[in-house]
């Protein structure tokens, strides 16, 4: 039996037993907590996203902190929104191009990491999920549902999200032609981003890895989150943007 860690059952489990932090039994306590209360928060968010109140899912779940606002982010296959006014027009504007009879975004097979300073958390969820329109109207959506979450106090809220789809497919028509097949209702659904970039080209199924798959980490680094800097292509067409400037 493994005597430094307070919780054998959990190392046991734990594939990156080396990396673990040389934490006390209070530390290593909060930590375990802490997985089970990101989890708890994503599924609170796909109630919310049932309910179509992605307003209420926004100021209920998201940051809080005006400096965690400022660095907010929602992406997509498309680019980010990027800053809370920003994620907000989203949101708006969501209602104005998509109108939803119903929709569902489940989230399965979870892989998540806290910080071993335990200040953030890092989740990849896969979801698969549809939406109906008024007219009865179905798309299907197969996608990686990546999140960097934030401790705000004594509780955890989501900081950035990204979207990677696989896959959509509509259930009352023919595909639809051009360079992004289906994908192109998705693209019309994310709107105008802050940042327009293709972040994950689901044509050579998931040769770019993105988004990719958490590992253990001391503490949060940008280059390395679900926020656009995380994002390899995003970081490429900002270098092209600005040698073009």
């Amino acid at each position: 039996m493994n005597t430094k860690y307070p919780f054998p059952a959990y190392i046991e489990c734990c594939p990156y037993e080396p990396l673990l932090p040389d934490y006390t039994p209070e530390e290593q306590l909060d930590a375990v907590l802490a997985k089970d209360e990101v989890m708890n928060l994503m599924g609170l968010r796909n109630y919310y996203y049932l309910a179509n109140d992605l307003p209420g899912l926004l100021e209920q779940l998201w940051v809080q902190e005006p400096e965690n606002r400022k660095t907010a982010s929602l992406g997509s296959n498309f680019g980010f929104y990027i800053g809370w006014e920003e994620i907000q027009r989203y949101v708006r504007e969501r209602s104005q191009r998509i109108l939803v009879g119903s929709q569902c975004q489940s989230v399965n097979t979870p892989m998540i990491h806290v910080a071993f300073d335990r200040k953030t958390a890092r989740g990849l969820w896969y979801s698969d999920g549809y939406i109906t329109d008024l007219q009865g109207n179905t798309d299907v959506i197969a996608q990686k549902v990546a999140v960097d979450f934030i401790r705000e106090g004594d509780q955890w809220k989501i900081w950035h999200l990204t979207y990677g789809a696989d896959l959509v497919d509509a259930l009352h028509s023919d595909p639809i032609e051009g360079d992004y097949g289906m994908l192109g209702q998705l693209k019309t659904w994310f709107g105008t981003p802050t940042v327009a970039c293709i972040t994950h080209d689901p044509k050579y199924n998931w040769n770019d890895n993105y988004p990719a798959e958490p590992e253990p980490y001391e503490s949060f680094r940008s280059t390395e989150s679900y926020g656009p800097e995380g994002c390899p292509r995003y970081r490429q067409h900002m270098r092209e943007v600005k040698h073009h400037a």
